[in-house]
Order: C-alpha cells, then structure tokens, then sequence
C-alpha cells in the first residue's frame, strides 16, 4: 500500500512537467491541453475529503468495492492491449528502465515506512 501510494505522489510532479511540455508545444497548434488532468484533480480532492471528513462506514465500504472493481477493469483493460511480439521487439532497455524505477518507488517507499516507526 506505501509502495503505491509513493508511485501516486511520484505521479503529480511527472504530470504536471509532461503537461506544461505538452501545453509549450500544442501552443503552436493551437490546441492546449489542461494544465492538471481532471484525474489527478479528483484524486487530490478525495485524499483531502477522507483526510478532513469523517466519513460514514457504508460509504467507506461502497467506496473500497468501487476502487476494487475499477481497478480490476483497469488491469485488465491494459493487459488487452499488451502485444508479446511487441514486447519482443523493443528490447531490455524499457525492462531494465522499468525494474529501476520500481526499485527507486520501493526504496522511497521503505525510507518513508522507516521514518515513520
């Protein structure tokens, strides 16, 4: 769960720096794509929801099976899109890429569970 919630954390400052580099280049096209996607708007909001408001525990429990099924369709919906052959093709780069970033998220995550005991 720490682990996850690191790589959430992580996720804010990639976005934001993809979406300004994105809204630098579409400036030229015309086209400008919001500064923060509405996801990450929306998540901020229920962190700062559940952290300020007591929540009844009907509504806790809806929300732990709606993050549970929406995740499971999520997993899934990616799994439908991943091609071996592809895989195959692009190399060990994004592999070893992959593994040391999930290394830096652990690390984070262990640093954080440390300093928290």
């Amino acid at each position: 769960m720490i682990v996850k919630l690191a790589r959430v954390l992580m996720l804010a400052p990639v976005m934001a720096t993809l979406s300004l580099q994105q809204r630098r280049e579409g400036m030229a096209e015309g086209k400008r794509p919001p500064l923060v996607p509405l996801f990450v708007l929306g998540f901020l909001a229920m962190v700062v929801l559940r952290s300020v408001a007591p929540l009844p525990a009907p509504v806790l429990e809806i929300g732990a099976m709606l993050q549970t099924g929406l995740l499971a369709a999520a997993m899934f919906a990616l799994g439908t899109g991943v091609r071996v052959r592809r895989l195959l093709q692009v190399g060990p780069r994004p592999f070893a890429l992959a593994a040391l970033s999930t290394l830096l998220v652990a690390s984070l995550a262990l640093g954080g569970v440390l300093l928290a005991t």
